[in-house]
């Protein structure tokens, strides 16, 4: 079920439209084009970015970030990992930082992570 508006209806939004309209913010969406939010962006689950993401303020993930192409970074960012073990291939990402759940932050190049301490 679409959103329904009330400027694209004409009349104000019955209890179950309304309803339906809350529903529709439950389970899972995806985004064709771009995400924009002012503010604070806080995801559980799997957030996957196919486009654009534009955050202005803060964004957490609590689960998984798949992103199609690229994130730009204007400012920190700060990954947490759980443990070493679960560090992505620094082959795939290179020139790249994470930080364990220990706080060790790793940086990798020449295809390995290495250890900052």
């Amino acid at each position: 079920m679409a959103l329904i508006y009330r400027s694209t209806k004409g009349s104000a939004l019955t209890i179950e439209e309304l309803d339906g309209n809350f529903q529709y913010f439950t389970g899972s969406h995806s985004i064709t084009g771009s995400q924009i939010v002012s503010g604070s962006s806080i995801v559980i689950g799997t957030n996957v970015v196919s486009g654009s993401s534009i955050v202005s303020g803060s964004s957490k993930v609590i689960g998984d970030l798949v992103v199609t192409g690229s994130i730009l970074i204007s400012g920190s960012a700060l990954i947490t990992l759980i443990t070493q073990s679960t560090l992505p291939s620094a082959t795939t990402y290179p020139s790249s930082f994470a930080v364990s759940s220990s706080g060790i932050p790793f940086f990798s190049s020449g295809g390995v992570w290495v250890s900052l301490f």
